[in-house]
């Protein structure tokens, strides 16, 4: 009786153990990635410049959407990671961001402008870094 308790007691113990290893493992895979796309993808800044096309939005899978952020590639070649606050008419950027939306960010401004252009308008939106 003892015997099968105590072999229970270590089969749960290893198991947690295995468990948390697994865990770990994967919350440290994950963190790698980040860091590359952090590196690869930096901020927006309030100082610099950025106009021209959208012609890449990155999205990872796994993570949490966050509505607010976006990594993006402006002309094939700039590479940023883009945090806002919504809108004033509660437009998130990823909603109004896509494929080939006019995005423009002037030196010392916090403002980001998306222009989307349809057959007859192009709509814009106003946006503030975060």
């Amino acid at each position: 009786m003892i015997k099968s308790t105590v072999v229970k007691i270590l089969i749960l113990a290893l198991s947690l153990i295995i468990i948390g290893l697994y865990v770990r493992h994967g919350i440290k895979k994950d963190d790698e990635l980040v860091r590359s796309l952090n590196s690869e993808y930096p901020l927006v800044t309030y100082d610099e410049q950025l106009v021209g096309r959208v012609s890449d939005i990155f999205m990872v899978e796994h993570f949490r959407h966050d509505p607010d952020f976006s990594r993006i590639t402006i002309e094939n070649s700039i590479k940023k990671s883009v945090y806002v606050f919504s809108d004033e008419y509660d437009n998130y950027l990823s909603d109004v961001l896509k494929l080939n939306s006019y995005f423009l960010k002037k030196a010392n401004s916090d403002s980001i402008y998306v222009y989307n252009s349809y057959s007859r308008d192009t709509l814009i939106y106003a946006f503030k870094l975060r």
